[in-house]
């Protein structure tokens, strides 16, 4: 009866498998952070900054405002930090959210202590 002998892998192949897979994690990397700069950015500090206002100016309509749509200006991860890294303000000082489910559409400005405030609301026609 013959015993097999399982071949021992050579340092250059171990090598080569290492590296391969070190590159293949590095690639995936460098496309999981390419796939994050191309994600619109959604703040949540103006979400709720309009959820308090609709607590307290118009509580029946609470309910009917509940998804998000548009965000104006239209913001990636990218946009922003390219931003942080040229020294700039990576937030916008003015931003406005169209709510479709209840057709209105608010406009927010970031005071000078970083609060949010609602400044203007928009009905509009479906």
């Amino acid at each position: 009866m013959a015993s097999e002998v399982t071949p021992v892998p050579t340092v250059g192949a171990v090598r080569h498998r290492t590296t391969v897979v070190a590159v293949l994690f590095v690639v995936g990397l460098l496309l999981a952070f390419f796939g994050w700069t191309r994600l619109e950015h959604r703040p949540q500090a103006p979400l709720d900054a309009v959820r308090t206002y609709l607590a307290q100016a118009a509580p029946a309509t609470v309910t009917a405002c509940q998804q998000p749509g548009a965000f104006e200006p239209y913001q990636t991860n990218g946009n922003r930090l390219r931003r942080l890294l040229q020294g700039r303000e990576v937030d916008e000082s003015a931003i406005s959210i169209e709510f479709p489910d209840c057709l209105v559409r608010f406009y927010l400005r970031r005071e000078g202590d970083g609060v949010w405030r609602v400044y203007r609301v928009h009905p509009h026609a479906g």
